[in-house]
């Protein structure tokens, strides 16, 4: 339907006046470029205040009409008012002259008992946002601006869905006072629908006007080229962690893309003076190389298993500055910022989830196939790259949640990636209660329940999960137990060998072939009768990072030692990462081999609105699954097939 001219002018006059005083806009706009220091898509703060804060409210009453406004510039200031109001949500809901709904009752904010819901202002800013995009008609008169609004949307609804509910009234009651609750099962998948929707929206709009090529070929001046250049990255990085964890293509084709990385303006300077790659400039890079991993590994064609090393090997070596480094010494001095805590935890987790999601198939193929020896699989390696990322992202957490609680409170992320990290502990306690990595794993699951219980006065994302963290803790408790009071269990395997079932074996090489992946459905009872154990040294060393080869070799022959520290096995004392950092900001720019970090941002958020609202479904088999807490996010690969392993382990645990 095509709305009238009388119809946009109620509509902008209505717009206008949700437009909050200047004292707020400034609190909100505090509140957005603060968190905005670890955050994917914050504009500048020149460019907010100069342009957009400025201008806007520096506009004439008499020329507040529809034909007169910058419906896209306003737009966008809704939004980051909206990311403002969410971040750090006011102590009272301001009472517009002419506002879109009822106010609601304020919530009591000092609570340090329950965790607040979504503050109604947050909504209705929100909302605002998207009445002011629909003036501006982006499809019809696109623009940068508008590109960016649409990103900035997409964010506000990837954060608030772990607060466990989403209206489509804007949080304010209707006229008999219901609140319509938005469920993640929708039809479209709810929420997450929506952040799909627009990012892909934004892709395609980026491109139409050409943000992902070079400006130098239309002799833009260097102000317009850098922000074009900007703006480009930011949608870049948010489209591919988007489809990263949606498990769907990527909205944007890295061969068609030359548009220059933007300058490096929070560039770094060390104690010793030297300049370092800043926080937003690393996850703009970053972005490429998940882009490359994402397009290698997780496409219908299944890479041979010596490319999923050679991906493992890029992830490892990926160059970090040291200022992004964890750093495990509480007497660090100069103390560090929070920012700069959460930005290391960030960075760590973006690496340990993108490893995680690359070797979890692998993973499960081997606890499928040989339980009782999993390092000497010919997919050990995957084993001990998915157990030591379980493993970081756990401990990871520890460093935030004691240190800055209160920004970790709001990094859904970080609890996401805690779930995900326990149920590859559970899996492993479970279904492989006898081997070596089993009773670290059960460590971890007392570690990571007392993280999340510690957390959930104060954390919807660590109360909605808390359950959840629970019930793996207890399966992997039981599952140990009984192994420790009870004969191991015989594999199917060896129940055929004493029932006098013969297998014929090759003579070949140990050596996997280049071929090898993870048995489909159809070959799946065939490869029950591949050879499975094998000689760690012979699991293609050459392949493999020095980190997994030392870690196998750890625990496969050390680890009855009762002293035994994995983390005193890194060669950079206080850190958990696996190579040192590369200090030339040069060194990382404009490599075209790694162009084109799963951050896991929708499994948790799901998995807290279906239990916010009592209605936990289970998961579905085969093709996409929007809805489902743990697969569509935590399953990158499009071919269903290759995880229907690790989606049936999954569903046994009880998601």
């Amino acid at each position: 339907m095509v709305e009238t001219p009388q119809e946009d002018s109620a509509l902008a006059q209505e717009v206008w006046a949700r437009l909050p005083p200047w004292e707020e806009a400034v609190t909100l706009t505090e509140a957005y470029l603060a968190h905005g220091r670890y955050s994917w898509s914050t504009l500048p703060r020149a460019e907010l205040c100069g342009m957009y804060m400025s201008g806007i409210y520096a506009h004439p009453k008499e020329m507040r009409t529809a034909p007169r406004t910058c419906w896209s510039g306003l737009s966008l200031l809704f939004a980051v008012f909206a990311l403002g109001a969410l971040f750090e949500p006011p102590a009272t809901p301001p009472s517009p002259p002419n506002p879109l709904g009822s106010p609601s009752s304020p919530h009591n904010l000092g609570s340090n008992t329950t965790p607040p819901p979504i503050h109604p202002t947050a909504h209705a800013y929100f909302r605002t946002a998207r009445a002011a995009l629909a003036l501006a008609q982006p499809m019809v008169k696109t623009t940068a601006t508008g590109v960016l609004t649409l990103v900035h949307l997409a964010q506000w609804l990837e954060h608030a869905q772990a607060y466990g509910e989403l209206t489509m009234n804007g949080g304010v009651p209707g006229p008999t006072g219901e609140r319509e609750i938005v469920p993640a099962g929708n039809v479209g998948g709810g929420a997450s629908g929506w952040v799909w929707a627009y990012m892909g929206l934004a892709a395609r709009l980026g491109t139409s006007i050409g943000l992902h090529l070079n400006s130098a070929r239309w002799k833009l001046d260097e102000q317009t080229a850098q922000r074009r250049s900007r703006i480009f990255w930011q949608l870049f990085t948010h489209d591919t962690w988007v489809s990263f964890s949606f498990g769907r293509p990527p909205s944007l084709n890295a061969s068609f893309i030359d548009c220059a990385l933007p300058k490096d303006e929070d560039e770094y300077t060390n104690n010793q003076g030297g300049k370092e790659l800043g926080f937003h400039s690393w996850t703009w890079q970053y972005a490429r190389l998940l882009h490359n991993v994402m397009t290698t590994a997780f496409g219908a064609k299944v890479p041979p298993y010596t490319m999923v090393l050679d991906l493992d090997r890029k992830i490892r070596d990926f160059p970090v500055p040291s200022y992004l480094q964890p750093n495990c010494n509480e007497l660090e001095m100069p103390s560090p910022t929070q920012e700069l805590i959460i930005q290391r935890f960030i960075v760590l987790s973006s690496k340990e989830a993108t490893l995680l999601n690359l070797h979890r198939t692998y993973f499960a193929q081997a606890l499928r196939e040989q339980p009782h020896d999993l390092l000497r699989h010919r997919y050990g390696p995957s084993v001990m790259a998915t157990y030591r990322s379980a493993w970081r992202l756990i401990e990871g957490l520890k460093s935030p949640t004691r240190r800055t609680p209160g920004l970790i409170a709001r990094h859904n992320i970080a609890w996401s990636n805690a779930l995900s990290a326990a149920i590859v502990m559970c899996l492993m306690v479970t279904r492989a209660p006898s081997s070596n990595l089993a009773t670290s794993c059960m460590e971890e699951l007392v570690t990571v329940e007392g993280l999340f219980t510690a957390a959930s006065p104060s954390c919807r994302a660590a109360a909605n999960l808390l359950e959840s963290i629970k019930r793996l803790r207890i399966k992997g408790q039981e599952a140990l137990d009984q192994s420790h009071s009870s004969d191991p269990l015989l594999t199917p395997a060896e129940l055929d060998r004493l029932g006098g079932k013969t297998y014929y074996i090759s003579g070949g090489s140990c050596i996997a072939p280049d071929s090898a992946s993870p048995a489909t459905t159809s070959d799946s009872d065939a490869s029950l009768e591949e050879p499975g154990p094998m000689p760690t040294d012979f699991i293609m060393m050459d392949n493999l990072h020095p980190r997994i080869v030392q870690d196998m070799k750890a625990f496969e022959f050390e680890m009855s030692m009762p002293t035994y520290n994995l983390s005193q096995q890194t060669p950079y004392s206080g850190s958990l990462f696996d190579a040192p950092p590369v200090l030339d900001p040069q060194a990382m720019t404009q490599d075209a081999g790694i162009y084109g970090v799963d951050l896991f941002p929708f499994m948790a958020e799901r998995l807290m609105q279906q239990q916010y609202q009592q209605q936990m479904q289970q998961p579905q088999h085969g093709g996409e699954q929007p809805a489902a807490p743990i697969e569509g996010a935590f399953s990158p690969n499009p071919a269903a097939a290759l995880d229907a392993t690790w989606q049936s382990f999954v569903e046994q645990l009880g998601f």
